[in-house]
């Protein structure tokens, strides 16, 4: 009996190991091919190993040597086994090979074949190389490494220059091709990735407003991360409207600080650019993103200034919800009274002006007012409040 064994990413179509085992009789020859390893194998590893397990499977595709030396490495990046494993099959091929898994690699899902040819024009072979290498996996339409640990081990391998190089011709190939639908979330990664300051302020405001309007809300702010320290760039109306946009997608991800401080540097904007109307919404969302933040004080001072700034001007949603704003504070501290008496003042506004989102603030407000002070009648304002914001998707309000 003879067992033999191999992997089978390190055999390409031509090795001879291929003719060995095609010249060998078929009835007396029986193939074991393991399997990679299941969500809950790796996670078992994991916990034996005192490490975490989240995206550990995604990270190595389950392949038991990846998964091993990932759970032996001492720290979070690429194990320098897995590195030099990568390098020492990069370095077996031939040269545009190696341009084409280093041009991959900057590329963090999978790269499309017309945009290998249109940044590199490769050879079909090189990208063929690097398949039989075990790096790479390619189909119809598209080339990818074979595990996500391999692709991350491949850019890291790369200069910073070499990086953004690449980079800069993923970005190029991406935007030459109006009539193609390219994700601005790409764009942004590459813009950033290349060094391209100019495509990180076409992009980035755009792509973050995106992934708002599908509550991704997150994400929205790492678009909003890349453009601000270059904000400066941007006229003052812009750069208030892009730091309001992104103290609220900070406010929805939990991220109070970064909301309070984003907030502040567009009301420094309002203020100077003497738009009242904007200035009174700036001052009203700092209020409620100082309470969020712990900071009753700063926020019992932006309600009122809010107030005082909007109520001279033509009643408006903003005046709305800085009565139901200072509402809120009022039946957040338990100062029943007056805090129905604000919401009854926004109620009555909203509701004159078809103002949703303030109605639904507001009924929410005197809702929780009314049960505070043992009237059950709260319990209807809280069901109405609900359904209105549910009917105008408005996911904040609803919850």
């Amino acid at each position: 009996m003879l067992i033999v064994t191999y992997r089978d990413d390190e055999v390409g179509a031509d090795h001879p190991l291929r003719g060995v085992l095609g010249a060998l009789p078929q009835g007396v020859v029986r193939r074991v091919r393991p399997q990679p390893l299941s969500e809950a194998a790796v996670a078992e590893l994991a916990r034996r190993a005192g490490r975490p397990a989240a995206g550990l499977r995604e990270l190595t595709g389950g392949n038991p040597l990846l998964v091993t030396e990932v759970l032996a490495a001492g720290d979070t990046g690429v194990p320098m086994t897995v590195r030099d494993l990568v390098l020492a099959r990069l370095g077996g091929l031939p040269a545009d090979a190696r341009e084409v898994a280093r041009l991959v690699a900057v590329v963090p899902t999978r790269a499309e074949l017309w945009l290998l040819e249109s940044a590199l024009a490769p050879a079909p072979s090189a990208v063929e190389a690097g398949a039989a290498a075990g790096l790479l996996v390619a189909d119809a339409e598209t080339a990818g490494f074979r595990h996500e640990l391999l692709r991350q081990a491949m850019e890291g391998s790369l200069s910073t220059l070499a990086r953004r190089e690449l980079n800069r011709r993923v970005l190029a190939a991406l935007t030459a091709l109006p009539d193609r639908q390219v994700d601005l979330a790409r764009l942004v990664h590459h813009a950033r990735e290349a060094g391209d300051t100019e495509a990180v302020l076409r992009y980035a405001p755009e792509a973050a407003r995106q992934a708002a309007t599908v509550a991704a809300h997150r994400e929205a702010v790492g678009h909003y991360r890349a453009v601000l320290p270059h904000a400066g760039r941007l006229p003052p109306p812009v750069r208030a409207e892009l730091l309001e946009r992104y103290s609220v997608e900070a406010y929805l991800s939990g991220l109070s600080g970064e909301a309070v401080s984003a907030r502040r540097a567009a009301l420094e904007l309002r203020e100077a650019a003497g738009d009242r109307e904007r200035l009174g919404e700036t001052l009203r969302w700092l209020s409620r993103l100082h309470w969020w933040d712990g900071n009753r004080r700063e926020a019992e001072a932006a309600a009122a200034r809010a107030i005082a700034v909007l109520e001279p001007l033509e009643p408006g949603h903003q005046l709305a919800m800085a009565y139901s704003n200072q509402a809120q504070l009022d039946m957040l501290a338990q100062r029943i009274e007056v805090a129905m008496g604000w919401a009854e003042r926004a109620i009555e506004l909203a509701r004159r002006l078809d103002d949703q989102e303030t109605l639904t603030h507001a009924l929410t407000n005197i809702g929780s007012a009314r049960l505070q002070d043992s009237d059950p009648d709260g319990r209807v304002d809280l069901e109405e409040a609900f359904q209105v914001a549910v009917d105008a998707g408005l996911d904040d309000h609803a919850a």
